[in-house]
């Protein structure tokens, strides 16, 4: 028969569990938490004193926003790095008015290749919205800079896209 302190021959040591404190977190409430005890050496990172503001770690949803104009009977729109189906909905408002006879699609930089895709893609999707291009601009424009002292050269594209609606036959 074994002893209180001694261990018998075939038993496995069993692993010790952390030591648990009961802390309180905020007394009006009296809500408590369970914290594993670390080494006195090492501060505990989980508690919170009740002076420091809560931040909510929701993750904000980056909002797109066409930019657009309308000038007279044209519609510009200015293309940027964003998805190409980004831009059809406002290029198919536009292009379902009345008044308005063409659509601009104006791009900068490493946009105008974007700018190419989201007009060919446009043609090529919405067979209904008889799309052509009618012109395309390409050439350099200064822009003023960010810390506005001065103006830099940039490269533009101008696709100016023509539509006539395809009479449904009922």
């Amino acid at each position: 028969m074994a002893k209180k302190g001694e261990k018998k021959k075939n038993e496995v040591p069993k692993a010790e569990e952390p030591k648990r404190k009961t802390i309180k977190l905020d007394a009006n409430k009296d809500k408590k938490r369970m914290v594993k005890d670390k080494s006195p050496k090492k501060m505990n990172t989980d508690m919170k004193s009740k002076n420091s503001p809560k931040k909510k770690n929701k993750a904000r949803k980056r909002q797109f926003r066409v930019n657009k104009k309308l000038d007279g009977n044209i519609g510009t729109i200015f293309i940027g790095s964003e998805d190409p189906f980004l831009y059809f909905p406002d290029m198919m408002s536009y292009l379902e008015r009345e008044e308005v006879k063409e659509v601009k699609l104006k791009a900068r930089g490493r946009s105008i290749s974007n700018a190419v895709n989201v007009s060919e893609q446009f043609k090529s999707r919405f067979k209904e919205i008889d799309t052509k291009v009618k012109d395309v601009r390409i050439g350099t424009e200064d822009v003023p800079r960010k810390d506005k002292k001065g103006t830099f050269r940039m490269s533009f594209i101008e696709i100016t896209l023509n539509s006539e609606k395809k009479k449904s036959t009922e």
